[in-house]
């Protein structure tokens, strides 16, 4: 069958995104893979609507949900549309006009099937869906592939990145927070070329521009050695299939950073633009093209969701969102989820006790409405804060409980069992909302301002500080927000010995740090090198702020506040937090 055949019977014959994924073009750029997604689900919602129409299964809520959905892929495709034509502007890409002229006549047609529908002509899914999904796929394998793929613009953005956000959208997430945020390390710690590149002149090094790029390469190789032991171990642990080749690109790294350290301290022509260059592009194309293939999901859920038995063994793998009460919810609506594991090792032996069934009813019942009350609490905080986002989190809240409702009734009805399936599916759903949607969400930056320009005590933060297992960490961090709010009110009264006061609690704050990083090296934690970055780049700061006279100002008051608490509440709460859970962790194994 030829290429273009095979693609209208997959498009003719799709029910869902898996029966189509083989002939849409990845093009490399994570947002934009994603909206092509849910573009593609949306249309293949339709589906339902033409089973109901071909059954003669019509009535009034027939007629109100494709009216929805009809809406809903209008708002879709125009967000969509909006999304990748400011991505080429603010890039310089290609294909602008063409991409607007192509946009524009697709979403002419979308509102002509609406404007179809409203005069009465209910009969248009099935013409619909076949327009939407033919045009999208043609319009994706095309013009987006030769617009977005990131191998034809990638080189620009890597030689003009100053900061991870420059990157970010050309590196795949592999959706294993501990890994991401290694990753995100890594190539903030590449970017401290860039100084060296604006001082280095005609390829000749100066004895301290040499001994910074060694140095740097040192660093850069002490880390990555460090991350590759973690991907490996996680490999090996989970059995994921593709080691050897993750354990043969490590080494081929190692060894470039080698040479390259060798070549810098025999003085040969190799510039630091170019050295960023090499490491840069390295890491982009192992992140996109290996990590993320050995590091997806599928390849290892069913192994490690499948097999947890306790909030430990998840813990490593769900980003707290800096919201305490947020973040111990989800961990109890995790741990409800596990409650099943009995019921689960009972089916997988074969001998499913008479009394399991209603044991999996009641806690999928459970989970429904722990989950509906913790839904209920996180739109009402959006709405209160005016947050961003209370369409996608709606959406996604209705989706799960539409299928847990779905789970419970099939459960009561004897049509299911609570399988090792089952509980990955839901786990895996938890995992993915926290991380990607909860997370985006609930940034402190989005919500917390106001609270922190009028809090005045440690205990007005009390309810947004994780505690960790170590109580000497716990209690400097309640000395050093003390000490940040000491300084902040001295500021804001406008007290002469504010600045001794800054010095004090920056003297503090490195005495912290060393007690953190000793204790990391005697624990043999992971996390060490990127802590110094988080620490350094703090203390390196923080140096600056006491130097600007714009401090002493309400307006630079204000906003050393604002970045000194933000900056302490994310870095306890997330790289604190989850460093020392590795102690519970060791403890529970």
């Amino acid at each position: 069958m030829k290429e273009s055949a095979w693609t209208r019977w997959v498009i003719q014959t799709a029910r869902s995104w898996k029966d189509i994924v083989e002939v849409v073009r990845q093009t490399g750029v994570e947002f934009i893979d994603d909206d092509h997604r849910r573009l593609i689900e949306e249309a293949l919602e339709l589906n339902r609507l033409i089973n109901a129409f071909e059954d003669n299964d019509i009535n009034l809520d027939t007629i109100r949900h494709e009216a929805s959905l009809l809406k809903r892929l209008q708002e879709v495709t125009a967000a969509h549309f909006a999304r990748e034509e400011q991505f080429i502007l603010h890039h310089s890409l290609k294909n602008l006009e063409r991409q607007k002229e192509q946009h524009r006549l697709f979403l002419g047609m979308i509102n002509q099937y609406i404007q179809d529908f409203q005069d009465g002509k209910l009969w248009v899914s099935l013409q619909l869906k076949m327009a939407v999904l033919q045009w999208v796929v043609n319009h994706i394998n095309r013009l987006d592939y030769d617009t977005f793929c990131v191998g034809n613009w990638v080189e620009g953005i890597l030689d003009s990145a100053n900061s991870w956000d420059d990157v970010e959208k050309v590196i795949k997430p592999t959706g294993l927070y501990p890994f991401d945020q290694e990753h995100r390390d890594l190539v903030q710690l590449t970017l401290n070329f860039n100084p060296l590149v604006a001082s280095h002149s005609k390829n000749n090094y100066t004895p301290e521009i040499r001994s910074q790029v060694g140095a740097l390469l040192r660093r850069i190789c002490q880390y990555a050695r460090g991350h590759f032991q973690h991907e490996e171990d996680f490999l090996k642990r989970y059995q994921v299939a593709n080691n050897h080749e993750q354990v043969d690109s490590h080494s081929r790294f190692l060894s470039m950073i080698r040479i390259l350290e060798q070549r810098v301290e025999r003085n040969d022509s190799i510039s630091p633009k170019e050295l960023k260059k090499l490491v840069m592009t390295w890491w982009v194309e192992h992140i996109n093209l290996i990590d993320y293939e050995s590091f997806r999901m599928n390849q290892w859920s069913d192994q490690l969701l499948g097999n947890s038995t306790s909030w430990e063994t998840m813990s490593y793998l769900i980003r707290s969102t800096g919201m305490v009460k947020l973040d111990q919810e989800h961990m109890d609506l995790i741990m409800l989820t596990l409650e099943a594991n009995e019921v689960v090792e009972a089916s997988q032996r074969d001998r499913l006790d008479p009394k399991a069934n209603a044991t999996s009813v009641g806690i999928l019942h459970h989970l429904y409405e722990f989950s509906s009350a913790h839904f209920e609490g996180e739109e009402e905080f959006i709405k209160i804060h005016a947050i961003p986002g209370y369409e996608q989190q709606h959406d996604q809240h209705q989706s799960f409980l539409a299928m847990v409702r779905k789970l419970e009734e099939d459960m009561a009805h004897g049509r299911m069992i609570f399988s090792t399936e089952i509980k990955t599916r839901i786990l895996a759903w938890w995992m993915n909302h926290i991380n990607e949607v909860d997370y985006k969400t609930f940034q402190i930056e989005k919500w917390a301002s106001p609270l922190i320009l009028k809090a005045n005590r440690y205990e007005d933060f009390s309810s947004m500080i994780k505690l960790t297992r170590a109580e000497w960490a716990n209690d400097d961090h309640r000395i050093l927000i003390e000490k940040t709010l000491h300084v902040c009110h001295q500021l804001q009264c406008g007290h002469g010995d504010a600045k001794n006061d800054m010095r004090n609690a920056l003297q503090f704050a490195r005495e912290h740090f060393l007690r953190e990083e000793k204790f990391f090296t005697e624990n043999e934690l992971w996390g060490l090198e990127s802590h110094q970055d988080h620490h350094n780049d703090f203390l390196t700061e923080m140096e600056k702020m006491i130097c600007d006279p714009e401090i002493a100002t309400p307006g630079g008051a204000e906003r050393f506040r604002l970045w000194m608490m933000q900056w302490w509440i994310q870095h306890i709460n997330e790289t604190d937090y989850q460093a020392f859970m590795q102690l519970e962790r060791e403890e529970g194994e």
